[in-house]
Parts: structure tokens; C-alpha cells; sequence
């Protein structure tokens, strides 16, 4: 079983970068392609490519300085690398549990499903457990209105050959969130949600989807639908 990783990085701790990575390298029941997609000048760059593993490099000049909008350049460059039926994202302080990869292919696989989204531990940095989130079922209406996204879900990479790019520019944070709405209505319930954990995300100060007011989704849908790739 053959799965795809892109890790995001860019000057990351080192340490935490080394545990992302030896957490893929270490897979159990699959076989797991790991890219990582940095920046040029990323402070651990020597050790990166030191690695063995497929590296894409994003000019510095075309990465905005801040996040999300550099990171979804960085899938997208990472995306183009993709070469089994299989691929998820990790960044690059999150962990990733023994079976993550096996588990969630075989739990679409055995469900005809093209998208599996897991819970996940939410960790202080030394990797304490804090929380578990268990995420709910997908359906459009809930993935409207709160923090839904699973950024290391596991999708098929016919969806990445169909969705992908990301239109960063556009969109900005709301990047993730607008493939998996378009997925959604034009495929329907492509989605299966694992209730076990899989990974293990630090809590950093990230930044991530909030939940937005009444009627706004009203106006987002109005962009979402009138959006072509």
C-alpha cells in the first residue's frame, strides 16, 4: 500500500522537523513517498536535503512572508511531485502515529470513499496530550460554520489532479476550505471520518479556521461558485 506526505516546512525547529519526517520514514503497513516543500534560504536546508527524500524548493521572492498564503504556494509545488493513488499533507511539528497512513487508505478503500479526514491529539510541544478532537461526519452545511479542516487528511490523488491548484491568491486562508467545498457539490459525499486519532498536532498559535458570522457564507458562496481554476 502506497501512500504520499508533503511536509511543509520552512525554518522550522529542527528537532520537531526531524520527529514530522522519522514518524513517515516509519510508517507501518505502507509504503510512504515524503516531500517536503520549503523555501529557498529555509534554515535547515543542508539537513533537508541531507534527508533522501524528494525536496521542492519555492523561490523566496514568490513566498509571502506570512502564513497561510506561502504555505498553499508551497502544496501546490509539492502537489506537481505526487506519484501514488494516495496523498496527505503534515506540517512540519506535527506527528504522525504508526498506522496513519495505512488506516486511512484501507478506511476509504473499504468504503468506496475518495477522502479520509481523522481525529487527531492536540499536544503541548513536548508532545503531552492535551485533547483529543474528534471530528464530526462531513456534510456542507456543517463545514460552513466552524474550524473543520483537517490539513493532514488523506485524499485521493484524482481529486488532486481535478481541484489542485490552490487558488492562494484569491482565497487566502479560505484555500482548504474551498476544494472541499467544490468537491462536495460536485461529487457529493466523497468523505469518510475516522474516529481514531492518527496524528498528533502542537498546539503553536497557528493560524487556523474560525468560525464566521451570520451571512457570511452567503457572500462566500457567491465567490466560491463564480470561481473557475
Amino acid at each position: 500500500m502506497d501512500g504520499t506526505v508533503i511536509i511543509n516546512t520552512l525554518n522550522e525547529d529542527t528537532e520537531l522537523l526531524k520527529q514530522s519526517v522519522d514518524a513517515y520514514e516509519n510508517q507501518v503497513g505502507a509504503d510512504v513517498e515524503i516531500i517536503i516543500s520549503t523555501v529557498s534560504g529555509d534554515n535547515n536546508m543542508r539537513l533537508i536535503k541531507s534527508m533522501g527524500h524528494t525536496v521542492v524548493v519555492t523561490p523566496k521572492s514568490r513566498h509571502p512572508s506570512y502564513s497561510p498564503e506561502g504555505s498553499f504556494m508551497q502544496l501546490n509545488a509539492g502537489i506537481k511531485k505526487i506519484t501514488t493513488d494516495w496523498a496527505c499533507f503534515m506540517s512540519s511539528n506535527d506527528v504522525a502515529l504508526p498506522h496513519k497512513v495505512a488506516q486511512e487508505i484501507e478506511l476509504c478503500l473499504s468504503n468506496d470513499k475518495l477522502v479520509c479526514y481523522s481525529a487527531y491529539t492536540e499536544t503541548q510541544q513536548d508532545l503531552t496530550p492535551i485533547r483529543t478532537t474528534i471530528l464530526p461526519p462531513y456534510n456542507r452545511a456543517r463545514h460552513q460554520t466552524g474550524n473543520f479542516v483537517s490539513d493532514a487528511s488523506m485524499i485521493n490523488t484524482e481529486l488532486w489532479t481535478k481541484y489542485a491548484p490552490f487558488p492562494w491568491k484569491k482565497y487566502g486562508n479560505f484555500c482548504y476550505w474551498d476544494m472541499w467545498l467544490r468537491m462536495y457539490e460536485d461529487l457529493g459525499d466523497v468523505f469518510i471520518c475516522n474516529t481514531n486519532p492518527t496524528w498528533l498536532y502542537r498546539q503553536n498559535g497557528g493560524m487556523h479556521m474560525k468560525p464566521r458570522p451570520e451571512g457570511y457564507w452567503e457572500k462566500k458562496d457567491l465567490m466560491l461558485s463564480t470561481h473557475k481554476l
